[in-house]
């Protein structure tokens, strides 16, 4: 009986111990969260990470940001050198003294991080994931090989429901880096319809206002006369050369103004010849706007879309970059010879092979010039040399005075105008009927193009 109450005494001081360490653990996470969330949102904005996984994974991966490579490296995730030539730091991993990467802030860690996902092919196909599902993120890293523990996936779900942090993937309107495709001349709608909420009001819901983006890249000015070209540039500066961003799956630039394929072959140390060939190309001038593959197209879409209407004067080509599809393949499925073009209003199959071919025209070109009467082939001709068709009736040999000229008025009668005023362009554009599950993001990166463009 004198044993029990030390024996009490004993176990409620480790049980207290243990609740004291467990709510200092805890303590140690929130304040991390707190410390770190503005940078993982500013990344899941430019790269289309769920801020949810980026500070689950720093919190496992640093320690709370405690750990020797955290502390010292600036190395939140955990990432090796590979192929790193910056800074490098040394610890003990799955191997004695394995180099790890060191940074100069812990932002340059979080960058790095976002680089290392999208720039590696293995996890290519995470990014075909709705946003907000975190669960899948969390799996689909374990299964791309991030970390080795069979219980991975799971620790990141727990620590992520633990701590609600999933509230930070619905605060961001997400722009995965991709220039801002403000139309020519836009025509703001008279009557818009409704959006399902308010503007300002982020995707994944609550109540946060939020303000307009200023574009932080400088907006090129076209010329006051003629088109906008680089091509008489020669090598581009570095401010001429946008970012990147993905088009199914593939990397994907796009200019403001034309340009010539060799140019952009030469900004992103690529072959022209291969540049030309991912795109299709037949010549090497690319108009502005157009979507530029870095890599070859894929013979499939990635996303939801299954089929496309064809739009007034759109052709082909212009439906194989806008979801990234190999030409052939769409001449194919849709049964249109090579050459011709689909007709405006069709749908288009883009994944499986019609059972009926589309109709399809031989040009879209509109023919320039006016018709030309010919004259009808029984129609009397007048003798060459005179100039009325009708026979003279003056006798022969007889003499007619010369008619004195009347005095010429001048020809006031309005002429037409060789050059008419050109009526001003419409920009154009793509309509898309929403499917279950699709989020202004989801969208946006099924057409490369941003939210706030889709929202305007």
């Amino acid at each position: 009986m004198k044993k029990f109450p030390l024996r009490f005494i004993l176990l409620f001081t480790i049980i207290t111990c243990c609740l004291s360490s467990e709510v200092v653990y805890a303590q140690a996470q929130e304040n991390y969260i707190l410390r770190f969330k503005d940078i993982a949102m500013r990344e899941m904005q430019k790269h289309g990470i769920p801020a949810s996984i980026t500070l689950a994974q720093g919190i496992l991966e640093s320690g709370n940001g405690q750990s020797r490579l955290a502390v010292e490296g600036n190395n939140h995730f955990g990432i090796k050198c590979h192929d790193w030539t910056g800074d490098t730091i040394y610890e003990d991993d799955d191997a004695p003294q394995e180099c790890f990467r060191k940074y100069k802030s812990p932002a340059e860690s979080y960058h790095d991080h976002s680089v290392f996902l999208t720039g590696r092919s293995r996890y290519a196909f995470l990014f075909d994931l709705h946003p907000l599902d975190y669960k899948g993120w969390a799996k689909g890293l374990k299964k791309a090989g991030y970390a080795t523990n069979p219980e991975y996936a799971n620790i990141l779900i727990r620590l992520i429901d633990r701590h609600e942090l999933f509230k930070y993937d619905q605060m961001v309107d997400i722009v995965v880096d991709v220039p801002n495709p403000v139309p020519t001349n836009p025509t703001p709608p008279t009557n818009r319809p409704p959006t399902g909420r308010p503007s300002g009001v982020p995707a994944g819901g609550g109540q946060r206002p939020t303000q307009p983006r200023p574009d932080p890249r400088p907006t090129p000015t076209p010329p006051a006369s003629g088109a906008c070209s680089l091509v008489s540039d020669g090598t581009l500066s570095a401010d001429q050369i946008p970012q990147t961003f993905l088009v199914n799956r593939i990397k994907t630039v796009r200019f403001d103004c034309e340009v010539s394929i060799l140019q952009v072959a030469e900004a992103y140390g690529l072959v022209g010849k291969r540049l030309v060939k991912y795109n299709d190309l037949k010549k090497q001038i690319v108009p502005a706007g157009t979507n530029i593959f870095l890599q070859p197209k894929k013979g499939k879409t990635v996303g939801n879309q299954r089929s496309h209407k064809v739009k007034v004067g759109e052709t082909l080509f212009a439906i194989s970059q806008l979801y990234g599809i190999k030409l052939k393949k769409l001449y194919k499925r849709n049964g249109i010879p090579v050459g011709m073009e689909p007709a405006d209003g069709e749908v288009l199959v883009l994944n499986q092979k019609r059972k009926t071919p589309a109709k399809y025209v031989k040009n879209k070109r509109k023919p320039s010039g006016g018709k030309t009467t010919k004259p009808a082939p029984n129609a009397p001709q007048p003798p060459r040399g005179s100039g009325s068709s009708r026979p003279s009736t003056k006798p022969s040999g007889s003499v007619q005075p010369a008619p004195t000229p009347a005095p010429q008025q001048p020809d006031v009668r309005p002429r037409p105008n060789p050059n008419p005023p050109q009526p001003p362009s419409t920009p154009s554009y793509v309509s898309y009927t929403v499917k279950q599950g699709d989020t202004l993001y989801s969208i946006a990166r099924m057409y490369g193009t941003t939210v706030d463009a889709i929202k305007q």
